[in-house]
């Protein structure tokens, strides 16, 4: 809330993707912060850098056809920008083919 109200909404995205990646090790509130760091990137889709770790994290989070799906949409994303994790992304996707 404090990174906007300053003007820094940007970072809310990564404050978010930083939660997320928190609650995927210690393996609680997963869910609730997978959902929260998705509303949030995707209501800032012009940082499309956060967009892709979002959709990253969320897809390790998730299960199925969504983690494919999200997998899938971080990949497509992920190397329209070049990203250096990249190779993580493809790898999660590959593991749940």
């Amino acid at each position: 809330m404090l990174a906007e109200t300053c003007g820094f909404g940007l970072f809310v995205v990564d404050f978010n993707n930083l939660a997320l990646t928190r609650a995927l090790a210690v393996g609680s509130g997963v869910h609730e912060a997978a959902a929260q760091a998705l509303a949030v990137a995707q209501a800032r889709a012009s940082y499309a850098w956060g967009l892709a770790d979002a959709l990253h994290l969320a897809g390790t989070a998730a299960r199925g056809a969504q983690a494919r799906g999200l997998l899938a949409q971080a990949a497509t994303l992920r190397a329209a920008l070049q990203h250096p994790q990249l190779a993580a992304t493809q790898a999660a996707l590959a593991e749940r083919e």
